[in-house]
């Protein structure tokens, strides 16, 4: 298995020197990049250019991609101008950074009434048939598209997704029917989900199905409203991730995980702490 460096260990206006110089000292496989640059100091097309400029020059290194388009509830405008962005960044992404995976989102399912909380009535919870068809009908364009460029397309885990329980990935991936498609099981997202699947569920159903992992960690708290999670490190958490990088062994299509870090902290502290121990799992 490779290990990758997600940017969110390291990400802001003015920080993607700084991330790719934290990727190289701490030796990882590769990093995990946004599709699409949000921050003002770079263009798209800048953006680009460095992160060409950086494979160039670290041609060992996997370069990994998210990108998301509003399949399940965007209107056909949104559609249309996220899956042309997407496509185009993709063939850009294979012929420039020798990506062989995508990260992928079909669009946010959220109940405007309803305050945010992970897998509360959102998601799949308030998902409708209509959901599933435009999304799997979405998904296969894609899948298609990728395939082409020698690309996976591995859903992410995520509350407030439709993509959020096992049971509502395999029946998204059951009707695309595509077999570049799969999931990216990311064990905090799923553990999180108050109405969610179990580990073994994710292995059982989708076993062979997984294409890409990860990793972080997270710890109850007690909130006056009640249960609440606070992110830590990996090795800290709730989660046994001895045991998910155990199961992962052989399963993993891409041969590709990455670790993350989705809170405020000293961020390089924790990606120092995150892939020594992640490393310590991967070479026992």
């Amino acid at each position: 298995m490779k290990l990758l460096l997600h940017v969110n260990y390291c990400e802001g206006e003015g920080k993607l020197e700084e991330f790719f110089a934290l990727a190289d000292r701490l030796g990882v496989d590769g990093v995990e990049l946004r599709m699409r640059y949000k921050f003002k100091d770079m263009t798209q097309e800048q953006y680009r250019a460095r992160v060409e400029q950086y494979k160039q020059t670290h041609p060992e290194k996997e370069l990994v991609f998210g990108g998301m388009v509003p399949y399940c509830r965007g209107n056909a405008d949104e559609v249309k101008l996220e899956q042309d962005f997407c496509m185009d960044a993709c063939n850009w992404a294979a012929r420039f950074c020798g990506t062989k995976l995508l990260n992928f989102f079909t669009g946010a399912i959220l109940n405007p009434v309803v305050e945010w909380r992970p897998g509360e009535m959102h998601g799949s919870a308030i998902a409708g048939e209509d959901d599933y068809q435009r999304a799997a009908a979405g998904l296969r364009t894609m899948a298609e598209h990728v395939e082409k460029l020698g690309l996976l397309l591995a859903l992410e885990t995520h509350p407030g997704y439709l993509h959020d329980k096992a049971e509502s990935c395999k029946k998204i991936l059951d009707l695309c029917g595509h077999p570049a498609t799969g999931i990216n099981y990311d064990q905090g997202n799923s553990a999180m989900h108050k109405f969610g699947s179990k580990v073994n569920d994710y292995f059982d159903q989708l076993g062979d199905r997984i294409c890409y992992a990860h990793l972080k960690n997270y710890c109850n708290v007690v909130c006056p409203n009640g249960m609440g999670y606070v992110y830590c490190n990996i090795s800290d958490g709730i989660i046994d991730t001895r045991d998910v990088i155990r199961r992962l062994r052989g399963r993993l299509r891409s041969g590709m995980l990455a670790v993350e870090c989705p809170r405020p902290c000293d961020k390089i502290y924790a990606a120092e702490q995150d892939v020594r121990y992640v490393r310590s799992l991967m070479d026992a």
